[in-house]
């Protein structure tokens, strides 16, 4: 019983404090799309995972396809069942399923 109380409190805090990393990049003068320099970036370096700081090769490499690093927000996310992973966004829930990047 107490196995039981304590993995659905720790489903629920999981629920409740979920958060997704969103990088906020710069384009600068000459560059490639965001797309294809994160794309890029990703096979050259690894994938930018959520929840870990943002590399300096990472950083590096973007700043080569033309796009400067200016900060990580966190946004505050929750799992529906039938909507996907669903965070708000200026009045509005946004859902997705599958989602790509957090949301």
């Amino acid at each position: 019983m107490k196995r039981a109380i304590l993995a659905a409190a720790l489903l629920l805090s999981g629920a409740f404090a979920a958060q997704a990393d969103v990088n906020v990049w710069s384009s600068m003068a000459r560059h490639d799309s965001l797309e294809a320099a994160t794309s890029a970036c990703d096979q050259q370096v690894g994938p930018n995972l959520n929840g870990v700081p943002t590399s300096a090769q990472y950083k590096r490499c973007m700043v080569r396809h033309g796009w400067r690093y200016d900060q990580t927000r966190r946004i505050q996310t929750w799992r529906d069942p039938e909507k996907g992973v669903c965070h708000n966004e200026g009045g509005a829930t946004i859902c997705c399923w599958p989602c790509r990047d957090g949301g």
